[in-house]
């Protein structure tokens, strides 16, 4: 991960000293009000010091701790050791628990990124379009993902239980690449990825993971990626034959027919396989049966 995010800091120019200059003193224009203020506090702070040496010392120690260098490093290590969504979560929840995050310094974190250090950041490096496009690209192909790497992270092994439910979501889209074979057989972007994994893991009423409740999240990843049939009991309080006759009745959204066509919900093996995005739908609907 190390050599990527040095490609990605190639790509984009991070290491440049004029940029990184540019972007310290934007980020201290902001803090301060202006150019002015900025100057007299740190001439104040240079006056207080008995030699250049202690004054760089005491200038690098204020800038880590004006950048919040320390929390930075820790937040970000769940993120550079992910290879995927569920690696990510993993981190994240691993993180959340741990000694660690006890020691995170927190206070202003959030105001100061969203509106000292980005703004600043994107102003001193001001990437292109086709930089953005370049990096997310070169992470991608860094991730090296997959159909089958992708179905197997969302709980299904044998592509027999995971084409059907890809052909639901998506048609035909990624139906050849499916039938590929071999070392780079069903390549995928990184859009395509998050796509993916959008389809099968988000509830009915979500349009992105949130990742604000990581306990949630984990449970989701770990324990409900696709459903079992006691699952399925449990929410119809036991009246199983009852839901196997409401199935095809429900309302679908825009899956309806296609599941009725390639999906037979009468089917066991169907019913130990459904991804939590319909799961949360079925889920739903069954609120307003009366007789479960």
């Amino acid at each position: 991960m190390k050599f990527l995010i040095q490609k990605i800091n190639e790509r984009i120019g991070t290491y440049s000293l004029k940029k990184i200059t540019k972007f310290i003193d934007n980020f201290y224009i902001k803090k301060y009000g202006s150019r002015e203020k900025a100057e007299a506090v740190f001439q104040e702070l240079k006056n207080n010091c008995k030699s250049d040496a202690e004054f760089v010392s005491i200038f690098n120690d204020k800038i880590k701790k004006d950048l919040h260098v320390d929390s930075f490093t820790l937040i970000l290590k769940p993120f550079l050791r992910a290879k995927n969504i569920s690696s990510l979560i993993k981190n994240l929840y691993t993180f959340k628990h741990s000694q660690q995050s006890k020691q995170l310094k927190v206070d202003g974190l959030a105001y100061d990124y969203k509106n000292l250090i980005e703004p600043a950041f994107e102003e001193a490096l001001t990437p292109s379009a086709k930089t953005k496009s370049d990096v997310i690209a070169l992470i991608g192909k860094n991730l090296k993902l997959t159909l089958a790497s992708t179905r197997k992270e969302l709980g299904y092994p044998d592509p027999r239980t995971f084409n059907p439910w890809l052909n639901v979501f998506f048609g035909g889209k990624y139906e050849a690449r499916a039938k590929e074979t071999g070392r780079s057989a069903g390549v995928i972007s990184l859009f395509e990825y998050i796509e993916i994994v959008s389809a099968f893991m988000l509830s009915y009423d979500e349009h992105k993971l949130d990742f604000s409740n990581i306990d949630k999240l984990h449970k989701r990843f770990t324990e409900s990626k696709k459903t079992q049939k006691k699952v399925l009991k449990q929410l119809t309080k036991n009246n199983y034959s009852r839901l196997k006759e409401k199935l095809p009745d429900m309302e679908w959204s825009s899956y309806n027919n296609k599941i009725d066509t390639d999906i037979n919900l009468k089917d066991e093996s169907t019913y130990r396989n459904i991804p939590f995005s319909i799961v949360s739908i079925i889920k739903e609907e069954l609120k307003l049966d009366k007789y479960i």
